[in-house]
């Protein structure tokens, strides 16, 4: 299974989690956990149409500073 890198950002109470490695990617949440779990569900719907669409897959990238690593699951 695959490990991408998600950034998370606290904007006033709520929390934005990012993916550098899938732009398209942006997920909220109302506590850093439930971000990382909107987020790995969005990234895997991200993985579902890139393959759909026969469009690259991004590579998994070394953690960098205040990053977190997601694992998701293809199908």
């Amino acid at each position: 299974m695959p490990i991408y890198n998600v950034t998370l950002l606290n904007d006033d109470g709520v929390v934005l989690a990012l993916c550098p490695a899938f732009p398209e990617v942006v997920s909220v949440g109302n506590t850093e956990a439930e971000a990382l779990e909107n987020v790995i569900e969005a990234i895997e719907l991200a993985i579902e149409c890139r393959l759909k669409d026969g469009e690259p897959m991004p590579e998994p990238a070394s953690p960098g500073a205040h990053e977190h690593q997601v694992t998701v699951s293809v199908q």
